[in-house]
């Protein structure tokens, strides 16, 4: 059997296994309650026609979207390790020193870290709501597909559900009505 057609196999196992695992959280209606506190933070406009032209395979684009969020938070953090190695180099000149603080602080969190993550995570989760009303299953949703191939079965239900917590704790972050 081809590489790529095994991966994929086993790629749609582990999907498939991470929805079933994760059954129950959509079921008692923790990730509706995540979206809907998602959702509070656009107009009602905006989310009505969201779900108005909610079509399968349209979770793709979330999907990307939030990688590209995601990708903005290590920009976010390249942008920033970057302009105090500079500064550095300048005033001390040191090298070693300056590589040191450039990893540092390309690691460690920065302002707006949680914003980023919680932008992508309420992206992906809203995907996911709108696929598993829609069609039932989170199976074939991308956005489903993206955390459970990252994280695994476990995690992905321990991530919907801090997600959930995360939102709630969270409302009142500039909400819009």
């Amino acid at each position: 059997m081809p590489e790529k057609l095994r991966q994929k196999l086993l790629d749609e196992a582990k999907v498939k296994a991470a929805a079933d695992f994760c059954a129950d959280v959509f079921k008692d209606g923790a990730v509706e309650a995540t979206a809907e506190r998602v959702a509070d933070h656009v107009t009602k406009e905006t989310w009505n026609r969201l779900k108005r032209k909610w079509r399968r395979g349209r979770c793709r684009w979330l999907n990307e979207m939030a990688k590209i969020v995601l990708a903005g938070k290590a920009k976010y953090h390249e942008l920033g390790a970057t302009a105090i190695t500079k500064m550095l180099r300048l005033v001390i000149g040191h090298k070693a020193e300056s590589a040191f603080v450039r990893e540092l602080a390309t690691n460690l969190p920065l302002p707006g870290d949680a914003k980023f993550v919680a932008v992508a995570q309420g992206i992906r989760i809203i995907g996911i709501w709108l696929c598993v009303v829609e069609y039932s299953s989170p199976e074939r949703c991308f956005c489903f597909e993206a955390l459970a191939l990252q994280y695994g079965k476990e995690a992905t239900k321990s991530l919907l559900i801090a997600e959930g917590e995360l939102w709630t704790k969270q409302a009142g972050w500039n909400r819009l009505t």
